[in-house]
């Protein structure tokens, strides 16, 4: 009883973090596939637990996520950057991302939580 509550646990904590996690890549790799590159100015770096950067697009500002070493080295305040932006949705993404290989690693989590949920049916249901 008690290894089918952990494996509902394990199906449902892997299965949102999956749909998160594809939802996502998704829209970055749609961005990376249909977004045009344009230069940006930053205006502010923001560090803590997650590294980001405001940038000044057209008058209007923008809040960009960053790489730990791009907060600290590569992206400098008032620095000229090319970013890859799709105007129908109005975002950013930096166009060296490897937004492929991150989709199909988000497909490959889909399948954890098949498998528990594979585990709990064979369980419960399948008798011997």
């Amino acid at each position: 009883m008690m290894k089918g509550i952990i494996d509902l646990f394990n199906f449902l904590i892997f299965f949102i973090f999956s749909i998160f996690l594809y939802r996502e890549t998704t829209e970055e790799n749609y961005i990376q596939m249909n977004g045009e590159l344009v230069e940006v100015i930053v205006i502010n770096l923001q560090g803590g637990r997650t590294c980001s950067a405001i940038i000044d697009y057209n008058q209007k500002n923008y809040k960009v996520k960053l790489a730990k070493t791009d907060c600290n080295n590569r992206v400098l305040i008032g620095e000229k950057i090319t970013l890859k932006y799709l105007k129908e949705w109005d975002k950013f993404i930096f166009p060296e991302k490897r937004t492929l290989l991150i989709y199909y690693i988000s497909l490959f989590f889909f399948l954890v939580p098949t498998y528990f949920l594979f585990k709990m049916i064979r369980k419960n249901f399948v008798k011997y």
